[in-house]
C-alpha cells in the first residue's frame, strides 16, 4: 500500500478517532445514581476500576482463601499480535498541491509481532528491504536515487537481556537490589547501511522541510478557524499553568491579551483543571542498544554541471548502547574511515585513515543543574591527511554550492507567488537531466568507430587481436569528424556512486576509417595519451571521399599516430579530444589560412583550412604527411614561397625557428611570419631518408617576427627608421611587426605624448641562439629635457625578437593636490612635466629617471603653484629614495607676505615593485597621510582642535564628512597642536568632541555631548594601508562602550574626566542605571572625578583595576511628627510637622521646608541630637572642621526634669555634666525618649494642638500598656537616601571598564552585582526576569577526550610526494561548558614534524629539543592551551577572560627545497603572474579593509599571552631546485643564508584587555614576533655557515667548562670543544669548497660532488664521501679539458667549443682543489658527528615517508610494509625518483626470496637487504612480454616470458619456484598490472618545461 503524507487528511483521522462517541448509557446511569445512596466511597472507586475485566462472581480472590465458593483456577491465554505488512510506502512530497512534484519515498516490508507476556521478547520486528529513495512522482522509475540502500533492520523489545559485563568487584546488597528492576531494552541491529546524500536532495529535504509546516499549518486552519484570534504562545503558557483553554481564552479576552495581566486574572478567579498523570500504563524501555557491522555516508555534488560523489565516511563495527533508567548513562565503540572522491583520477583516495575510537557519556543532575559528561578514548594515531587535491575540491565545492544556495534563495524570499511555482517547477526539470561524465570531440579528420571497455587492473592484458569478435557490430559507436559525442561507461542506476570503489578502469576502444583499431586507452585519468595506428590496407579509402575521389591506392596508406586529449570540462566531466600528433597554433592576431598539399602524384590537390587567432588546430590524419602553407587571411598576400618543414626537429623539447616570408600579390611589401616547432615528448625516432615515414609529434607556432611590448601606463608611438614601419601601442598591448626582419639591424625609434624626440636604438640581428639584452633608450621632451627608458631585447634562436618598453620609475598622484617632482640637487623639473601640472593633478602616472648620472639617485617634489594661488611660494620638500617601503614627506607653501604660518601638507609616498612583467619598475604612489572615512549614520564635522575651540569657528566652514564618504585631510595649521575633533551635524547643537591623535594605529572611542548634556558616542579606527592612515568612523552601537559608570546607590553622583574644567562636560549619573561613557578628552589623563553634591569628591584612575577613595557626604535628619506624614494626598498646612529652632532656642513643631538648615539635624554616636543651622556650613570631607565644643545640642530648659512635669525644649552647648537631659534615644514604638526613657518629646496641649507652629515640650510618657497617643508619635527622617557613605571601585566586565558606586550599608559589592550580571544596561525588574529565565535551565557540558595515540597529519602535494608529518603525540583535551564559561584546556605531550622528501638531508623538521642527562626531566607537555570563554550575545564580538598558549624548547631544521614546496603547498606563486593595473579608483581591497574593520567582529582577551621558550633554528639552502620551485623563489625574493644551531630566545607576547579584530591581533603578533627575530640577528648571524658558525663554538666551550665546574666532567669538556672545532673547520672548508665548484661551470661535476655529499649520513659516510670526492676531483681535473670542448660543441657549435676550452682549463685548475676541500670537510664532519652529545642529536623520524603511487596512481592508505619497500628500492636505485615502487611479495619461505615490483622492472632478490648482490634477477619491463603462472609436478613457477628480439637465438625463459599457489597468482597478476602501467606511461605524453616567454 502506499501512504500518502497530507496533513489535511491525517489531520481528520486523528480528529475523527480522537472524538469520543455519545454514549448511550449515559441516561440510565444518570437515573440510577440518583436513587441509589452509595455505601461508601471505597466501593463505588473499586466499581470503576474493575468495570472492565470481567472477573467470575465466585473468584474474589486468588491470594487467601476465602469462604465463598471453591477455588477456579484462572487460565490465561497468552495474547500474541502478529502483523505483517508488505511492500508499504511512505510518501513525503514537496508540494502537496501539485502531481509533478519532488517527493522522498520510505519503501519496506514489516513482519511485527507483540508479546505483552512473554518473558524475554515482548516485541520483535524485522523491516525487510527498507529503502528511501527520492524522486519525481510523475516518472518515479526514472527518476528514482536511491538515498538508503535497501537493508533488513531487526528491532527486539527484550524484557530479560543479558548482564552487562561490569569490570568492577561485586556490590554485594547492592547487585541485589537490582535485580528486581523491570529491564526493558529496545535492540536494534542491521548489517550494512549505505547512506547517500546530494546536494540536491539536501536541498529538497529543506524545501520539504520548509513546506511541511505551511502544510501543516493550512490543515489546522481549514479545522479550527476560531482560534486564529488568540497568540499560540500566550495560550500555551496560561495553559500550562494548569488552566483549561475555555478560562485561558475568556482571561486574554477580558485583559486585552496582555500575559502578565491575564496570568493574575486566572489565579484570582479561576480553578486549575484536574489533570490525569498519563504514567500508569505504557511501556517504560530502559534501554537501547545498536549493533552494526558498518554504515556509510557517501555525499554526492550534483549540483550544477555534475553528478560525482564528494567523499565517503564510513563507521564500522559500531556498538551503542544507552541506559535511560535508572539513569541516563551510554556508551558507544566504532571505527571511523574517510575518503574523498578524486575527479583528475576517478578514484577514492582516504583523508581520514581507519581509526578506533570508544566513548562513554551520561546525564545527571547536580545542585539543580543538568550535567552531561562525555569521554573520549582512543590509543591508536588519529591520520589525517590533507592533499593539494582535497583542498581544491573542498574550495571548489564550498563555492559552487554556496553559489547556488544563495542564488535560488532570492526568488524564494521574494512575495511574488508565481514565482514560487516556476522555482518549484525548475527544480524537479533539474533532477531529471541527467549528467553524462564523458564527451568524445572527433577532430581527427576522419569518421571514427568508438565502443567502451570495463577492466579491472589486475585482470591480465588481452593477447593478440583475436578479440575482436567480441565486441558486437551494435555497440560501437559512429562520431563524424567535427563532431562531439557524449557517453557513459555505465547506465544511470538507482544505486547510484555504488561501483566506485571497486577501482574498475574505463577504456575506449577506437577505430579511425582507413586505420586499424587501436589498443584500448584509459580515460580515468586527465592527460595526454597517444597510441600507434596501422593502416588497415583491406579497407583503405585514404582521402577518398574527404574532398576528391581519387583512386587511392591502399598501399601508400602511412601508419598514423592519434592523441587522445583527455581534459576535465566544468567540474567533473572528460573531454576526449581525439586527433593528430601535429599541432598548428596561430598566435599572430588575425586569422591565417593553411594550405595542405598532398604529393601523392596528383599536383593541385589541395585542402585549405583555417585557423583563427590565438588558435590551435590539430591536422587532419590524412593530410598529416602534407606539404603545409600560410598566409594571413586578410592581408593581400600568396601563400610563403617555402613549405614548412617539422620533419628536421627529431629531439624530443627540441625547439627549431626560422623567418618565412608571403610576397605581396601586388608586388613591393612582404609579410614576414615566424615559424617555431617544437617536438614534443613522444619516443624519438631515427631520421630516415624517407621523411614520410617520419611520425609526427610537433607543435607548429605561427609567430609574429618583432613584437613590441608597451610595459608603460600610457601610449607608446613606435618607428623603424629608413622604413615605413610605424604605429602606436595602447598600455599593456603588444604590436605585431610584419614588415620587419629581424635578420637585419634596425633601428627603433619611440615617441610619447610631450616627448617628440628620441635617439634611435640599434637592434642587432639576431645570430645563435637564446639571447637576451637590456639597453636603455633616450627620449626628450618638448623643453628638451631626457627621460630614459629601459629596452628588453629578447631573442629566440632562429626567429623572432621581443621587445619590452618599461620605465624604471612611475609616480602616482593620488593625493589630490597637483605635485611636480624632481631629482634632488637639479636645477630643472624631471622630464614630462609643464604648466599644466602646476594646476591640477595628474591623472596618469608621470615617467621618471634619474637623468643626471652625477647627482644622487633621490627625488624630491613640491606642491604646484596654483594651490595657494600667486601671494605664496611651494617650498621643495625634504629628499626621499624611491627603492622601497613608505615613507611621509611634508610640503610646505611659504606666504609671500603678513606673518601667517606656512601652509603645509602631509603626502604619504609608498613604494612597491610591479609584478610578473612590470618586475622592473618601481610604481611609486603619493597619497594624502590622512584619509577620513565616514562609515557611520551620522553627518559629521571635522576641525583642528584650536579651529574648533576658537569663539568665531562656524560649522559650515569646516570640513564635512557625508555617511559613507571619503575624503583627504590636511592639517590647517602644524604650528599648533595635531589633534583632530568631530562634532555631530544631525544632533541638535551639540558641542566638539576632545582633540585625539591620528598619527598611529588605534582604535577608541570619542564622546560628543549635546545641549541636554546627553553623550553621543562614536567609534574610531585608524588603520594604516600602505602610506595612509585611514580615519574610520562607525557607530558605536555595533561594539561595547568602553566605560560605563554603574550607580548602584541611592543618591545621584557627579562625574566628570578628572583634568576637564568646562561646566558642561559635567554631569550626574542618577541612582540605579548604568552608564555607557567614552573619554571627553582623549588626551587628557585617564581619570574620573565623583562628586556627591554637599559631599566630598574623588578621583579615580581607570587604568588601575582597584578598589577606591570613599565618597562621603553629611547625611542630616528631620525630627518628624509622624502623624503628620501618614496621607500624603491631602495638602494641607498640618502636614509634614517637623521640629525647628526658632529664635535661635525655641523649638517648635513647623512645615517641612527643603533647605531650611534650621530643620536639621546630625544624631551622634554618642546619642546627642546637634543642630546644624546653629553653626556655619562644613566641609564633609575634613574631620577636624567639625568643632564639637561649639555645636548646639537638644537639651531641656531646665536644670533637670522633674518627673511628670512638662518642661519646654531649647538648644544648649555640649556639656559632659548635662549628659543625662542631652542623650536621646528613639523607643521602639515611635517615641523620642530623654536616655533613662521616663519622659518623652511631645506638643503642648495635646493631640488637638498638633498644627504648625505647635511648641515642643518634654513630658510624661503614655501609662504602661497603653496605645502611644498622635502627639507623642517622633519619628526620623532622612534628608538624602542611602548611608552616607559610597564605596566606590573599578572592575572589569568582559571588555568594559566599570566603576562602580555603591552604598556601605549595602554589604559587599558582589551580592549587589550580581544583579547586573548581563551587559544589558536596564533597570532592576529587567534584570530579575533575565536572572530568573537563566535559572530554570541550566545545564553543563563536559568533554575529556584522551587521544594517546594523538594525531598525525600527513601533507601531499599535486606530484603526488609527501611533504611533511605532523604528529601530536598523547593529546588531553578538557571542554567544559555551562550558561556563565566555558573553558578549554589543551595538552599535547610531544610534536614532532618529519620532512617527508626523499632527498631529505636532515628527516626531522621541527622537535622538542632533548634536556641533557643532568637535567631533570620535564613532565610539562610541548603544547598547551588554556582558555575560557564568556558567552555573549548583545555585541559581536567574542570574550575570553584569558587565552594562554605555552610551548617547550623547540628545534627547527629548515631546508630550503621543503620550505618552497610548503609555501607552493599553501598556493603561493599558483596565481599567475598579475600584471600591474594602476587605475585611477581608489584601491578596493585598501578601501574594503578600512572599511570592515569597524563592522568586523572583535576578540576580548582579559590576558592573551603566548610563551615561546628558546628555539634553536637551523637553514639548509639548497643547490638546486626545479624550475618552478626557482619562479616561486624569484617571485617571493627571500634571500636565505646557510646557518645551525643558532639558539634564538623569543619574549612572550602578553597583553591583557585587548579588545581588537582579528586581523589587528594577527598584525600585533607578527610584528611582535618579527621584532623578536630581528633582535635576535646576531645570534643568526653568528651561526652561518661561511664564518664557520662561532656562536656555535662559544656555546660548546662553555657547555663543556660549566660541565667541567659543576660535575668534574673532563670528558665532557674534551667533547664539546672538540665538537665545536671540527663543526667550524667543516662549515669553513664546506663553504669554501662550494664556492670554488661553482667557479669551474660545470653542471654535471657539480650534480655528482651534491650526491656524494647528501648521501653521507654516519661519520663512517662522511669519510668515505670526503675520499669520493678527492677522487672526483682528481678525475675531473683530467678530463675537464676533453669534455668540456666536446659537450660545448654539441650544444653551441664552434662557439661552444671555444667556451668549453676556456670551462676545460679553469676546471683542470680548481677541481683538484675542490677535492682536497672536500676531503678535509668529510674527515671534520665525521670528528663532528662523534664528538656530539645526545642532547643534540635529533631524535628519529616517527615514520619512513608514504608510498604515494597505489592502484590507477591514486594515493594509498598508509602502509608501514609499502613504506618499507619503498625504502628498499630507493636504496637499490641509488634514490632515482623516477622509479616508484608498486609492490611487494615474499615467494618462498626458505631464502627469503622476494619480488620487488617497480614501475620500471621486476627485482627478484633474497632476504629483503638493501644490496646489489642480492639481486638475482632484474626484468625490465620494456624486455618483458608477460608473467604467467606454470605448475609443473605439484609446484608453482612464475614464468616471464621476454618479447622475442631480432637475435636468431632462443631466448632462455626465467622461472622462479614459489610456495603457494596463491603466491604465484597474485605475484603474475601485479607483475601484468606493472607491466600494462608502464606500457600506458610510455604512451602517455609528459609536458617538457615551457620555454622562456
Amino acid at each position: 500500500m502506499k501512504v500518502m503524507c497530507i496533513f489535511h487528511w491525517i489531520l481528520s483521522v486523528r480528529d475523527f478517532i480522537m472524538e469520543s462517541p455519545e454514549d448511550p448509557f449515559i441516561m440510565g446511569i444518570k437515573s440510577l445514581t440518583d436513587n441509589v445512596v452509595m455505601s461508601s466511597p471505597e466501593v463505588s472507586r473499586q466499581t470503576s476500576r474493575d468495570s472492565a475485566k470481567t472477573t467470575s462472581p465466585l473468584t474474589v480472590s486468588s491470594g487467601i482463601m476465602t469462604k465463598r465458593g471453591p477455588i477456579v483456577e484462572e487460565v490465561e491465554v497468552p495474547f500474541e499480535l502478529k502483523l505483517n505488512v508488505s511492500d508499504t510506502q511512505f510518501i513525503v512530497m514537496e508540494e502537496s498541491t501539485t502531481w509533478d512534484t519532488n517527493a522522498v519515498i520510505l519503501k519496506s516490508t514489516a513482519i511485527l509481532n507483540f508479546r505483552p507476556k512473554a518473558k524475554d521478547k515482548i516485541l520483535t520486528s524485522t523491516l525487510q528491504s527498507l529503502e528511501v529513495f527520492s524522486c519525481s512522482l510523475t516518472a518515479e522509475e526514472e527518476t528514482a536515487q536511491s538515498i538508503i540502500d535497501p537493508l533488513t533492520i531487526h528491532i527486539d523489545l527484550n524484557a530479560n537481556p543479558l548482564p552487562k559485563h561490569k569490570l568492577s568487584s561485586s556490590t554485594g546488597l547492592l547487585e541485589a537490589s537490582q535485580v528486581h528492576q523491570n529491564n526493558l531494552v529496545l535492540e536494534i541491529t542491521f548489517n550494512v547501511m549505505n547512506i547517500r546524500l546530494s546536494y540536491i536532495d539536501m536541498k529538497m529535504f529543506l524545501a520539504i522541510l520548509n513546506s511541511i509546516p505551511e502544510q501543516a499549518l493550512k490543515a489546522t486552519q481549514h479545522d479550527k478557524p476560531t482560534d486564529k484570534a488568540y497568540p499560540a504562545d500566550k495560550l500555551s503558557n496560561l495553559h500550562d499553568m494548569g488552566f483549561s483553554m475555555e478560562d485561558c481564552k475568556k482571561a486574554l479576552d477580558l485583559n486585552k491579551m496582555n500575559l502578565m495581566e491575564a496570568a493574575v486574572w486566572l489565579t484570582e478567579n479561576a480553578v486549575p483543571e484536574e489533570r490525569s498523570r498519563s504514567e500508569e500504563g505504557g511501556l517504560h524501555i530502559t534501554g537501547m542498544e545498536i549493533k552494526s557491522s558498518s554504515m556509510c555516508v557517501c555525499l554526492i555534488d550534483d549540483c550544477g554541471d555534475s553528478d560525482v560523489p564528494l567523499a565517503e565516511i564510513s563507521f564500522n563495527s559500531i556498538q551503542f548502547s544507552q541506559q535511560f533508567l535508572p539513569r541516563q548513562e551510554g556508551s558507544g565503540s566504532f571505527i571511523l574511515m574517510g575518503d574523498y572522491y578524486n575527479r583528475k583520477l576517478s578514484g577514492w583516495e582516504p583523508f581520514l585513515e581507519q581509526w578506533k575510537c570508544r566513548c562513554e557519556w551520561k546525564q545527571y543532575y547536580q545542585n539543580m543543574e543538568k550535567k552531561t559528561a562525555i569521554q573520549i578514548n582512543a590509543q591508536e594515531v588519529l591520520n589525517l591527511n590533507i592533499t593539494s587535491t582535497l583542498l581544491e575540491l573542498y574550495n571548489q565545492t564550498k563555492n559552487t554550492w554556496s553559489e547556488d544556495y544563495y542564488k535560488q534563495i532570492v526568488p524564494a524570499n521574494s512575495q511574488n507567488q508565481p514565482h514560487q511555482a516556476s522555482h518549484a517547477a525548475v527544480s524537479c526539470q533539474r533532477r531529471r537531466v541527467p549528467f553524462v561524465p564523458f564527451m568524445l570531440s572527433n577532430e581527427t579528420g576522419c569518421t571514427l568507430w568508438f565502443t567502451t571497455v570495463t577492466t579491472t587492473p589486475r585482470s591480465g592484458r588481452r593477447k593478440g587481436n583475436k578479440d575482436d569478435h567480441y565486441i558486437k557490430a551494435s555497440e560501437w559507436k559512429k562520431v563524424e569528424s567535427g563532431e562531439k559525442m557524449p557517453f557513459f561507461f555505465h547506465n544511470k542506476e538507482k544505486n547510484r556512486q555504488e561501483k566506485t570503489h571497486e577501482l574498475s578502469i574505463n577504456q575506449l576502444v577506437v577505430k579511425v576509417d582507413g586505420w586499424m583499431k587501436l589498443s584500448n586507452v584509459t580515460m580515468d585519468r586527465v592527460g595526454v595519451y597517444f597510441r600507434h595506428a596501422e593502416p588497415d590496407v583491406s579497407q583503405a579509402k585514404g582521402l577518398a571521399g574527404l574532398t576528391y575521389s581519387s583512386k587511392h591506392d591502399p598501399s601508400r596508406q602511412k601508419p598514423a599516430r592519434l592523441v587522445f586529449d583527455v581534459k576535465q570540462e566544468g567540474k567533473a566531466r572528460k573531454l576526449i579530444n581525439v586527433r593528430s600528433a601535429l599541432i598548428v597554433r596561430n598566435e599572430l592576431d588575425s586569422s591565417i589560412d593553411l594550405k595542405m598539399a598532398t604529393h601523392s602524384g596528383l599536383e593541385g590537390k589541395f585542402n585549405i583550412m583555417e585557423i583563427p587567432p590565438k588558435g590551435t588546430l590539430p591536422l587532419p590524419l590524412p593530410y598529416v604527411s602534407s606539404m603545409l602553407y600560410v598566409r594571413p587571411s586578410d592581408w593581400p598576400v600568396k601563400y610563403c614561397n617555402q613549405p614548412i618543414q617539422w620533419q628536421n626537429v627529431g629531439l624530443a623539447g627540441e625547439v627549431k625557428e626560422r623567418i618565412m616570408k608571403c610576397d605581396s600579390s601586388e608586388g613591393t611589401g612582404v609579410y614576414r611570419f615566424c615559424v617555431s616547432v617544437k617536438r614534443e615528448n613522444y619516443p624519438e625516432q631515427l631520421l630516415t631518408e624517407d621523411s614520410s615515414l617520419i611520425l609526427p609529434g610537433h607543435t607548429v607556432s605561427i609567430r609574429p617576427p618583432v613584437i613590441i611590448r608597451n610595459l608603460l601606463p600610457i601610449e607608446l608611438r613606435y618607428y623603424i627608421r629608413d622604413t615605413q614601419i610605424c604605429g602606436t601601442v595602447k598600455a599593456g598591448e603588444k604590436a605585431y611587426l610584419h614588415a620587419a626582419d629581424p635578420q637585419q639591424t634596425m633601428e627603433l625609434g619611440l615617441n610619447l605624448e610631450n616627448f617628440p624626440t628620441c635617439k634611435e636604438l640599434v637592434v642587432p640581428p639576431v645570430t645563435t641562439g637564446p639571447q637576451y639584452h637590456k639597453v636603455k633608450i633616450r627620449l626628450y621632451d618638448t623643453k628638451k629635457r631626457l627621460l630614459e627608458l629601459l629596452i628588453k631585447i629578447i631573442f629566440r634562436k632562429g626567429g623572432s625578437v621581443s621587445i619590452h618598453v618599461t620605465a624604471p620609475y612611475w609616480l602616482v598622484n593620488k593625493s589630490g593636490l597637483p605635485l611636480v617632482f624632481r631629482q634632488d640637487f637639479s636645477q630643472q623639473d624631471a622630464a614630462g612635466q609643464f604648466e599644466e601640472h602646476e594646476l591640477a593633478r595628474s591623472v596618469t602616472p608621470l615617467l621618471f629617471c634619474y637623468a643626471e648620472k652625477d647627482l644622487l639617485n633621490l627625488c624630491t617634489m613640491r606642491v604646484g603653484k596654483s594651490v595657494q594661488g600667486p601671494d605664496a611660494v611651494p617650498v621643495w620638500c625634504k629628499r626621499f629614495s624611491l627603492e622601497s617601503g613608505t615613507g611621509m614627506r611634508r610640503l610646505n607653501v611659504v606666504p609671500k607676505t603678513g606673518n601667517r604660518p606656512d601652509w603645509v601638507y602631509n603626502i604619504g609616498i609608498g613604494v612597491h615593485q610591479g609584478k610578473g612583467l612590470y618586475a622592473d619598475t618601481n610604481i611609486v604612489t603619493f597619497a594624502p597621510l590622512y584619509e577620513i572615512d565616514n562609515q557611520s549614520s551620522h553627518r559629521l564635522a571635522i576641525a583642528q582642535r584650536h579651529l574648533a575651540l576658537s569663539e568665531k569657528m562656524k560649522l559650515d566652514t569646516c570640513l564635512i564628512a557625508l555617511p559613507q564618504c571619503k575624503l583627504p585631510f590636511h592639517w590647517p595649521r602644524l604650528d599648533l597642536d595635531q589633534l583632530l575633533c568631530v562634532n555631530l551635524l544631525d544632533v541638535g547643537s551639540s558641542s566638539w568632541s576632545g582633540g585625539f591623535r591620528i598619527d598611529k594605529t588605534d582604535s577608541f572611542h570619542i564622546n560628543i555631548r549635546d545641549d541636554h548634556n546627553v553623550s553621543h558616542l562614536l567609534k574610531v579606527e585608524i588603520v594604516m594601508e600602505g602610506p595612509t592612515y585611514f580615519i574610520v568612523f562607525g557607530d558605536a552601537g555595533e561594539v561595547p562602550p568602553p566605560i560605563r559608570i554603574d550607580n548602584l546607590a541611592e543618591i545621584p553622583v557627579e562625574y566628570f574626566q578628572s583634568d576637564t574644567t568646562e561646566q558642561k562636560l559635567r554631569a550626574f549619573v542618577q541612582p540605579h542605571v548604568q552608564l555607557p561613557y567614552a573619554w571627553d578628552e582623549p588626551m587628557l589623563s585617564h581619570s574620573i572625578t565623583l562628586r556627591v553634591k554637599g559631599g566630598t569628591s574623588a578621583t579615580y584612575n581607570m587604568d588601575k583595576l582597584e578598589e577606591g577613595k570613599q565618597l562621603c557626604y553629611p547625611n542630616f535628619i528631620y525630627l518628624r511628627a509622624s502623624a503628620t506624614s501618614a496621607n500624603p494626598t491631602q495638602d494641607s498646612p498640618h502636614t509634614d510637622l517637623v521640629l525647628e529652632v526658632v529664635q535661635d532656642q525655641y523649638i517648635k513643631f513647623c512645615k517641612k521646608e527643603v533647605g531650611n538648615r534650621n530643620q536639621l539635624w546630625r544624631m551622634t554616636s554618642g546619642g546627642m541630637l546637634e543642630h546644624e543651622g546653629s553653626i556655619s556650613p562644613r566641609d564633609p570631607h575634613n574631620r577636624s572642621s567639625y568643632p564639637s565644643g561649639k555645636s548646639m545640642v537638644l537639651d531641656i530648659d531646665d536644670i533637670a526634669p522633674r518627673p511628670g512635669r512638662i518642661v519646654p525644649l531649647t538648644l544648649r552647648k555640649r556639656d559632659e555634666r548635662r549628659k543625662a537631659t542631652q542623650t536621646w534615644k528613639f523607643t521602639e514604638d515611635g517615641r523620642l525618649c530623654c536616655v533613662d526613657g521616663a519622659m518623652c518629646v511631645q506638643t503642648l496641649g495635646g493631640v488637638e494642638c498638633l498644627r504648625d507652629s505647635a511648641v515642643a515640650v518634654v513630658g510624661p510618657g503614655p501609662p504602661s500598656g497603653r496605645s502611644v497617643p498622635a502627639h507623642m508619635k517622633i519619628d526620623r527622617q532622612r534628608l538624602l537616601p542611602g548611608s552616607g557613605c559610597l564605596a566606590v571601585r573599578t572592575v572589569m566586565d568582559g571588555p568594559i571598564r566599570v566603576l562602580q558606586i555603591t552604598d556601605v550599608s549595602q554589604g559587599s559589592v558582589a551580592e549587589v552585582t550580581k544583579n547586573y550580571q548581563d551587559w544589558v544596561v536596564c533597570e532592576e525588574d529587567k534584570v530579575a526576569e533575565i536572572e530568573n529565565k537563566s535559572a530554570e535551565k541550566k545545564s553543563s557540558l563536559e568533554i575529556c577526550m584522551s587521544l594517546k595515540g594523538g594525531v598525525g597529519l600527513s601533507l601531499v602535494n599535486y606530484t603526488p610526494e609527501e611533504l611533511v608529518y605532523i604528529s601530536l603525540q598523547n593529546i588531553s583535551l578538557d571542554y567544559i561548558s555551562n550558561p556563565n564559561y566555558l573553558t578549554v584546556d589543551v595538552a599535547v605531550a610531544n610534536v614532532q614534524v618529519d620532512n617527508q622528501l626523499f632527498t631529505a638531508t636532515r628527516p626531522v623538521l621541527l622537535y622538542v629539543t632533548p634536556t641533557p642527562r643532568r637535567d631533570i626531566p620535564e613532565n610539562t607537555p610541548a603544547l598547551h592551551v588554556v582558555a575560557q570563554k564568556i558567552p555573549n550575545s548583545k555585541w559581536n564580538a567574542e570574550i575570553y577572560k584569558h587565552l594562554i598558549v605555552s610551548m617547550k624548547k623547540l628545534s627547527i631544521q629548515i631546508e630550503e627545497e621543503l620550505l618552497w614546496k610548503l609555501l607552493q603547498f599553501c598556493g603561493f606563486g599558483s596565481a599567475d603572474h598579475m600584471d600591474e593595473k594602476v587605475t585611477e579608483g581608489e584601491d578596493p581591497r585598501k578601501a574594503l579593509a578600512a572599511a570592515t574593520s569597524v563592522k568586523t567582529k572583535r576578540y576580548y582577551f582579559g590576558l592573551l599571552k603566548i610563551h615561546t621558550s628558546r628555539i634553536n633554528l637551523s637553514m639548509l639552502t639548497a643547490s638546486k631546485l626545479s624550475p618552478d620551485l626557482k619562479a616561486l623563489k624569484r617571485d617571493m625574493s627571500l634571500p636565505l643564508v646557510r646557518f645551525e644551531d643558532a639558539k634564538v630566545d623569543l619574549d612572550p607576547f602578553i597583553k591583557s584587555h585587548l579588545f581588537e579584530t582579528i586581523v589587528f591581533l594577527q598584525k600585533e603578533i607578527g610584528f611582535h614576533y618579527t621584532e623578536e627575530l630581528k633582535s635576535q640577528a646576531a645570534k643568526i648571524l653568528g651561526s652561518v655557515d661561511f664564518l664557520g658558525n662561532p656562536l656555535g663554538l662559544f656555546n660548546d666551550v662553555t657547555e663543556g667548562i660549566s660541565g667541567l665546574i659543576n660535575d668534574g666532567n673532563v670528558g665532557g669538556l674534551l667533547k664539546n670543544v672538540t665538537h665545536g672545532v671540527s663543526n667550524s673547520a667543516a662549515k669553513v672548508v664546506g663553504s669554501l669548497s662550494d664556492g670554488l665548484g661553482t667557479l669551474n661551470m660545470d653542471k654535471n661535476y657539480q650534480d655528482r660532488r651534491e650526491q656524494l655529499r647528501t648521501s653521507a649520513q654516519s661519520s663512517g659516510g662522511h669519510i668515505l664521501a670526503g675520499v669520493k670526492g678527492f677522487g672526483n676531483g682528481l678525475f675531473g681535473a683530467v678530463t675537464s679539458i676533453f669534455t668540456q670542448p666536446y659537450d660545448g660543441f654539441k650544444e653551441d657549435g664552434i662557439e661552444g667549443f671555444v667556451t668549453g676550452i676556456g670551462k676545460g682549463v679553469i676546471g683542470t685548475v680548481t677541481k683538484p682543489v675542490v677535492g682536497v676541500l672536500d676531503l678535509a670537510s668529510g674527515a671534520a664532519n665525521a670528528i663532528r658527528d662523534t664528538s656530539s652529545s645526545s642532547s643534540r642529536i635529533s631524535p628519529p623520524p616517527i615514520r619512513l615517508p608514504r608510498c604515494c603511487h597505489g592502484a590507477g596512481m591514486l594515493l594509498p592508505p598508509y602502509s608501514q610494509n609499502d613504506a618499507k619497500s619503498q625504502k628498499l628500492l630507493h636504496d637499490l636505485n641509488k634514490k632515482n625518483l623516477d622509479e616508484f615502487f608498486i609492490a611487494v611479495e615474499q615467494l618462498r619461505r626458505e631464502d627469503r626470496l622476494m619480488s620487488l615490483i617497480t614501475s620500471k622492472q621486476v627485482y627478484f632478490l633474497l632476504g629483503g637487504e638493501a644490496d646489489s648482490g642480492n639481486i638475482i634477477l632484474k626484468v625490465p619491463h620494456k624486455e618483458l612480454f608477460q608473467c604467467v603462472m606454470v605448475e609443473i609436478k605439484g609446484r608453482y613457477y612464475l614464468e616471464l616470458v621476454r618479447l622475442p628480439t631480432s637475435a636468431s637465438d632462443q631466448q632462455r625463459v626465467p622461472q622462479i619456484r614459489c610456495d603457494k599457489q596463491t603466491v604465484a597468482e597474485r605475484v603474475s597478476q601485479q607483475i601484468n598490472y606493472a607491466r600494462n602501467l608502464f606500457e600506458e606511461q610510455q604512451h602517455t605524453l609528459t609536458s617538457t618545461e615551457a620555454e622562456e616567454t
